[in-house]
């Protein structure tokens, strides 16, 4: 079944069930008050929205550290470009503090 309505309330009291749905490759509109509010789908059905940022998957029981998280960091796209940018004004002699670089890399508003 694709893109099936949902009630919210009914969603939420019953969420393990149609997160099952979800990865056996069912697809959802959720309604609020008769009106649609959100699509709830697997990612895979659409993996061009997603990027791998780091695999967290790899993180052990007891914890792990900080520069091994490091290592895995992947940028995004849009941070790929903003780092570029940012390279270039450095190489024009242009600055930026601390706060600008992570509003430019989407860290902070």
């Amino acid at each position: 079944m694709k893109n099936a309505i949902v009630g919210l309330k009914e969603l939420r009291e019953n969420i393990e069930i149609y997160i099952s749905r979800i990865k056996k490759g069912d697809s959802f509109i959720v309604v609020r008050r008769s009106k649609p509010v959100m699509k709830i789908s697997s990612p895979e059905e659409e993996p061009e929205l997603w990027e791998q940022i780091a695999d967290f998957r790899k993180i052990k029981k007891g914890g792990v550290d900080a520069r091994d998280i490091l290592k895995e960091f992947r940028p995004t796209s849009a941070q790929k470009k903003a780092l570029s940018r940012a390279e270039d004004d450095l190489k024009q002699g242009k600055t930026l503090s601390y706060h600008e670089v992570a509003k430019k890399l989407g860290f902070a508003d």
